[in-house]
């Protein structure tokens, strides 16, 4: 039964593909490809003494050399991209936990359900965040959450900023009113200080995108190789460079399309600015259980 398991999952795997729209976009690259290879092939039957003229020009060793420049500039391409999406996933998977403990200690403390407004704005406050990140702080669904946290007036400029300052305030009121020590105001200021340091590393990786120039670089040196690939190899090989190039070619575009997609972790999926699957950072799901954890910690 394991194995049979194992098999339809790496089958599934592999034939499922087409339907990623990381795929689409390689289906059509790849179609050009054979077409202009095809292209070349011909030409090489009907024109053979120009193409033996390249060949002895070794412009099959050129391309041996620009593939392995090539390389390295996908591989930095995809680890640059890679980095910020993890370390987005580790600012989200540090407020998971922050949550969680300022949720336990202001429950211990205070009890949570004692004090419905901080309860209401931690358990939301991953949802506000999530606007924010994604520019969507001025749509109906945010300003309806924004408006049953009940904000004060003068909270529009930055409403994740605003949520924390009214938690501090909340808390320290305690403090000053005798009905927590100072020990215990420390321990929860930790956890919102971490907030407020996750908050300011998510706008860092949303403000600072991966520069265009270098994105159009890694583009136009690709579809250089694709040019210059059927000169190279042509003479050697013939019809055999079509599949040759369709294997390749994918491979490096394939790992540029998805650089692309992983490059800004907190767009939806269906963001604009997401240009494939919105292979992102599923923030609607860590909201939610966000959200039910502190539930869950309340009814405790």
């Amino acid at each position: 039964m394991r194995k049979s398991i194992t098999k339809s999952t790496v089958w599934s795997l592999i034939f499922s593909k087409h339907s990623e729209p990381i795929y689409k976009k390689l289906r059509t690259t790849t179609i050009y490809l054979i077409i202009y290879s095809i292209i070349i092939v011909i030409a090489q039957m009907l024109y053979d003494a120009a193409f033996e003229k390249l060949q002895a020009q070794n412009i099959g060793q050129f391309h041996l050399i620009f593939s392995f420049v090539l390389s390295i500039l996908i591989a930095f391409r995809v680890n640059v991209s890679y980095a910020r999406w993890w370390e987005g996933r580790g600012y989200w998977g540090t407020l998971v936990n922050n949550s969680r403990n300022l949720a336990l200690k202001f429950n211990n403390y205070i009890g949570l359900k004692n004090d419905p407004e901080f309860f209401r704005y931690l358990s939301n406050f991953a949802y506000v965040l999530k606007f924010h990140l994604r520019g969507q702080i001025d749509t109906p669904e945010s300003q309806d959450l924004i408006a049953r946290l009940n904000l004060p007036p003068a909270s529009d400029n930055h409403i994740p900023n605003s949520i924390i300052n009214q938690m501090y305030k909340i808390i320290n009121n305690y403090r000053v009113d005798g009905k927590i020590s100072l020990e215990q105001y420390l321990a929860m200021d930790v956890h919102l200080a971490n907030i407020i340091d996750l908050l300011g590393g998510c706008e860092k990786i949303v403000s600072t995108p991966i520069p265009i120039p270098f994105k159009i670089f890694v583009r136009q040196a690709l579809l250089f190789y694709m040019i210059i690939f059927p000169f190279g190899w042509v003479e050697k090989f013939g019809f055999l460079i079509i599949p040759m190039i369709i294997v390749i070619v994918d491979v490096l575009l394939g790992l540029e399309l998805i650089s692309e997609d992983i490059e800004a972790p907190f767009n939806g999926s269906d963001d604009n600015t997401c240009s494939l699957h919105g292979h992102v950072l599923d923030l609607d799901g860590i909201s939610l259980k966000i959200d039910r954890n502190v539930e869950s910690i309340a009814n405790s």
